[in-house]
């Protein structure tokens, strides 16, 4: 993964984010550090420090987005507690999310002609991509069915979805 010239996407957990401070001898990272904490800051560091085309998506109370050179915060509402299966479903939102919107900018770069510096494709797809993905498995999972009191897992988050 180290490196890469392909696009990765790397979607840590609390323990994760700090097992990879920790490998990547980032401060805070030890056992007992502060690394989730201080995760706004942190996940450009790790996504520096894994190098190559790599994205990081902070999982948390506040999901931190992070290509290394510029960082996204996604602040959705969503259940008390991430549950099993949901992680499954933001990678799964995020890779539709970002074969969408590559197949929109290839058609928008047909149709008007433009450059790869076109104000329209300057955007970073991936990051808005990934930030889209947390807030909309945020909002379906926010509020559970009726009769339903608990947060939801991910076949249940699916379900949620009108598709």
């Amino acid at each position: 993964m180290r490196d890469s010239a392909a696009r990765v996407v790397v979607t840590p957990n609390k323990v994760e984010f700090e097992r990879l401070c920790s490998a990547l001898q980032i401060p805070g990272g030890e056992k007992g550090g502060d690394a989730f904490a201080r995760a706004e800051t942190l996940a450009a560091e790790v996504a520096r420090g894994i190098g190559g085309n790599v994205l990081v998506v902070v999982k948390g109370p506040q999901d931190v987005i992070s290509d290394g050179a510029e960082t996204l915060l996604c602040s959705a509402e969503g259940s008390p507690r991430r549950s099993g299966g949901q992680g499954d479903v933001l990678a799964g939102l995020m890779l539709a999310f970002q074969l969408w919107s590559e197949r929109a900018a290839e058609a928008a770069a047909k149709e008007e002609e433009a450059s790869a510096s076109s104000p329209a494709l300057a955007v970073r797809l991936d990051l808005a991509c990934a930030w889209a993905a947390c807030e909309v498995r945020d909002r379906a999972r926010c509020r559970p069915p009726p009769h339903l009191n608990y947060c939801l897992f991910g076949p249940s988050v699916c379900r949620r979805f009108a598709w």
